[in-house]
């Protein structure tokens, strides 16, 4: 009777998480076509509806990193069997003291997890963005329209954002990105 209920409580919390996720891209998703439909309407060139573009799929190729900066990443709190293992000779004592242990680290794996994926997907957006706009570059520079502002700004605006990328993916990578103290 107990474990039903728990079932039904951890299907209720998965359903709602779900609903929560969904309704945050829904929002996400109404709020840019919005502001992309309306800014995209008061552009007189096409530097001005290029910006506009670039930034509508900058900021949506960007959802499944921020998703992993919002929502934790799944851990499967499942039971591992060291008694079953033919590579671990181990005393019963042992194995409860492994299996105790597996349990108290299930928060720390779940945690690190959820760091790692973040960082990845931010990582490969970072990745695309730059190699994108690096072989975009040299064309726009000399496609650039004097007599037209937008121009300017659309080069300003994407190198503006790989540098913003580029200077958050760098921090990233934490103490291994500094030098260390015997190589100076």
């Amino acid at each position: 009777m107990v474990d039903e209920a728990k079932d039904v409580d951890h299907k209720a919390k998965g359903a709602a998480a779900y609903w929560t996720k969904v309704s945050f891209l829904g929002i996400l998703g109404l709020a840019g076509i919005v502001i992309g439909v309306l800014v995209w309407r008061h552009q007189e060139s096409i530097w001005g509806k290029l910006i506009v573009l670039y930034l509508f799929v900058a900021v949506y190729s960007f959802a499944p990193a921020l998703w992993a900066f919002v929502f934790k990443a799944k851990v499967e709190n499942r039971k591992m069997d060291f008694a079953a293992s033919l590579s671990l000779p181990f005393k019963d004592e042992q194995i409860k003291r492994l299996e105790r242990h597996y349990e108290r680290i299930l928060g720390t794996l779940g945690y690190w997890k959820t760091v790692a994926r973040r960082n990845e997907l931010f990582h490969y957006y970072c990745l695309g963005w730059t190699i994108f706009s690096s072989a975009i570059m040299p064309f726009l520079t000399q496609a650039i329209d004097p007599s037209d502002p937008a121009s300017k700004w659309l080069l300003t605006t994407i190198s503006a954002h790989i540098a913003l990328a580029l200077g958050f993916h760098r921090g990233l990578k934490g103490a291994r990105a500094l030098p260390s103290v015997s190589a100076r």
